[in-house]
């Protein structure tokens, strides 16, 4: 299995950085910063981890997988996998195909003033949210100076 280097700030080892919980005798992952689905195979060798709780890393799993499968389906232009896509949103299209079908629902055809027809595709704004949110909460982690500005709070963001 490849090694990734921990660059969690000493300071803030031990709490999971997502719920703050004491992370002592949980069960622990590893969370990748930025979220491997965002990531083609191999991944770098300087992609960064910090530890979380199992249960905030599983938590985001589905969400990164239906990110990474929107994405793929308005950059492609619908949610048949094609070779061009990145690798993360073949595999989720292909592999979930519940998860394609939801977003083959929620995208509109309509033709613009000169006769193209577009798509307007709709995420599920908390699905994406989710992972949004998430990233900046890791770089933060890895990177502020102080632990007294690690929010232990919750943050809100508006898409």
């Amino acid at each position: 299995m490849k090694r990734f280097n921990d660059f969690t700030d000493e300071r803030y080892k031990g709490y999971c950085l997502h719920c703050a919980a004491r992370l002592g005798k949980m069960r622990q992952t590893r969370d990748h910063v930025p979220s491997k689905v965002l990531l083609d195979h191999p991944l770098p060798d300087n992609v960064h981890v910090v530890d979380i709780c199992e249960k905030c890393n599983n938590g985001f799993s589905a969400d990164e997988e239906y990110f990474a499968a929107f994405l793929g389906a308005a950059m492609y232009g619908g949610v048949n996998p094609v070779p061009d896509m990145f690798e993360s949103a073949r595999r989720a299209l292909r592999g979930n195909l519940k998860l394609a079908r939801e977003i083959a629902e929620r995208v509109e055809r309509f033709t613009d003033e000169d006769g193209i027809s577009r798509l307007t595709w709709y995420p599920d704004l908390e699905r994406v949210r989710s992972v949004v949110v998430k990233m900046p909460g890791g770089t933060h982690f890895m990177s502020w100076d102080s632990l007294a500005k690690m929010s232990r709070r919750k943050c809100s963001f508006t898409l």
